[in-house]
């Protein structure tokens, strides 16, 4: 079914924006198609004239133009006062609230040129020759000329940047999916960073949820949220659509499923099925608690359009520094005094798996680098190619069979996994980087966010988890040492009957952060006190061990989370 943004959540946002306090409105909105259109602070982007661009550059200016502030449906056309910025919106609005209310939406491309080179260049811009990026302190620069100590609701700004959007949805969709549906395409779409994000909104999504219905709400229908100084339905909107600017955006059921999943930056499981089953072999790797074994679960679990588990067998081992060749893949071995030639786990599989081709195989190796990989596969490492056929060192048994020949088939898939906190993997063999497909997975502060109920604590947690990691990278300078999610999913938390969300107390904070962060932190940052606390503060490393004073320590130490 295809579902839209619900009347009730777009007058909502209307009623929200109408209250909110910006100075020069259409700048700020201005900034936010700057980012749409992929204007930013590392590169200078071309500032062409209309007349200049490429059918798919306007198009694209034109798309984010319409979804930022048009007042006008697909079946209209905006003939002039057609482009209104939320931030614009006022109890009464007059003329001087639209942009360039003299022209039509058609026009407006040249007037936003304009804009950008003759105003905004003087604001959070800078010029070099014929381009434009961001300043490099243009986050503050926002806060300062517009924002007037405010943030931004994030749940009211994706329901009006999604009025507009068709979703191809299944029918099981809950409002907290659509919810994380429209900010992570609102997120998306206007390519904003996790600091634009945290300076410049406040998430009150869980709190604020965005609601759906079946039918779009029409321009019409927009345009009667508004109340107009002097006459009635002051926009100029024609119903005969004669030309093509903008086009309806339906986003596809494949993509609202990705939107949807809890899977924050990292791929979704279904690209990863993909990957393996393209690839044959995959490696998984990130900071401890990253979720590694959580995405292993749901491959195993995998089941096929009839319902049925891809994977017939699913064998793991753990690599480590005394994995030999011979556990792996074979070589002699001393049984009832004789010595025999015996096969390794590998092998059994690999020969379980071609004597068995219509049965799917999983082969999971956790930890993979901290075993010497190039003495565990030894000559057998070709075999990764798949094409080739390896000749063994010497015939090995394998049930009693001789087998000299070593191949993997096209029925065995390998999964790999490695923590990139250890620095083995810069030095891992080129021959393994080459034969294997690797996925970073970076943390998941969506899943935290969703898992934690914090009503009765006060306290985000998953904002308390991104500042502690930006806490993390800002001093220690590296992304290999920031925490897993699992360090904020206790799997000792008392769970909520209800919706099985972890029922964070002060007393349940306290035991995470005291026994679970603390003790890595340290670790990282061995013989520095002065690194720590600038992570975490002078207090909380002592070991508070009242709640009460535990929870005053974290809220000095971390204002930001605080709700």
């Amino acid at each position: 079914m295809n579902v839209y943004v619900s009347e009730a959540s777009i007058k909502d946002s209307v009623g929200y924006f109408s209250k909110l306090s910006i100075t020069s409105p259409e700048q700020f909105g201005l900034f936010f198609l700057c980012k749409g259109v992929g204007i930013s602070h590392n590169t200078y982007k071309p500032l062409k004239k209309a007349g200049q661009m490429t059918e798919d550059e306007k198009k694209l200016y034109y798309d984010r133009l319409h979804k930022l502030g048009a007042v006008f449906d697909f079946n209209e056309e905006g003939i002039k006062k057609c482009c209104l910025f939320p931030f614009s919106i006022k109890e009464d609005i007059a003329k001087g609230n639209f942009y360039n209310q003299a022209s039509s939406f058609q026009g407006l491309l040249s007037r936003l040129i304009d804009t950008i080179d003759n105003t905004l260049i003087d604001k959070f811009l800078e010029k070099q020759e014929d381009s434009i990026r961001l300043k490099r302190n243009y986050i503050q620069l926002l806060k300062e000329l517009y924002l007037n100590g405010n943030k931004v609701s994030l749940s009211h700004f994706s329901a009006y940047y999604c009025r507009f959007i068709s979703f191809s949805a299944d029918e099981s969709i809950e409002k907290e999916d659509f919810t994380r549906l429209c900010v992570q395409y609102t997120i998306d779409s206007l390519n904003l960073l996790e600091r634009e994000l945290d300076e410049l909104f406040y998430d009150d999504t869980a709190l604020t949820p965005i609601t759906f219905q079946e039918d779009m709400v029409t321009g019409q229908e927009l345009r009667s949220m508004f109340s107009f100084k002097g006459k009635e339905d002051f926009p100029e909107i024609s119903s005969s659509r004669d030309y093509n600017v903008v086009s309806p955006y339906m986003l596809v059921l494949e993509d609202v499923r990705r939107y949807i999943e809890l899977n924050g930056k990292n791929p979704s499981a279904n690209e990863i099925k993909e990957l393996l089953e393209l690839r044959k072999q995959i490696v998984l790797y990130g900071v401890p608690g990253i979720g590694k074994s959580m995405f292993i679960k749901d491959l195993e679990d995998w089941r096929d359009d009839e319902g049925n588990k891809f994977f017939n067998e699913v064998i793991k081992i753990q690599f480590h520094p005394s994995t030999t060749y011979e556990e792996f893949i074979g070589g002699s071995s001393i049984e009832n005094g004789t010595i025999v030639s015996k096969a390794g786990i590998f092998l059994q599989w690999c020969q379980e798996a071609i004597k068995y081709d219509k049965k799917k195989y999983l082969f999971v190796i956790d930890e993979i680098n901290r075993g010497n990989i190039s003495k565990i596969f030894g000559e057998t490492i070709l075999g990764l190619d798949r094409e080739y056929t390896v000749d063994l060192v010497k015939p090995l048994d394998v049930n009693g069979e001789q087998i000299s020949k070593f191949q993997i088939p096209d029925n065995l898939y390998i999964i790999a996994t490695m923590n990139s906190a250890d620095r083995s993997i810069a030095i891992l063999d080129n021959a393994i980087r080459r034969r294997f497909a690797f996925i970073k997975l970076f943390p998941n502060y969506d899943i935290v966010k969703e898992m934690s109920d914090v009503q009765t604590l006060g306290i985000d947690i998953a904002r308390l988890y991104r500042s502690i990691n930006k806490k993390i990278l800002d001093t220690l300078n590296d992304e290999e040492l920031l925490l897993g999610q699992s360090y904020f999913l206790p799997n000792f938390a008392e769970k909520v009957e209800t919706t099985g969300k972890i029922l964070w107390s002060k007393k349940l904070l306290r035991l995470v952060i005291n026994y679970n962060v603390l003790p890595i932190l340290e670790e990282y940052t061995y013989g520095n006190k002065n690194d720590l606390q600038n992570i975490i503060g002078d207090k909380l490393p002592e070991r508070i061990y009242e709640d009460e004073e535990f929870i005053d320590a974290i809220k000095e130490q971390f204002p930001e989370v605080v709700l």
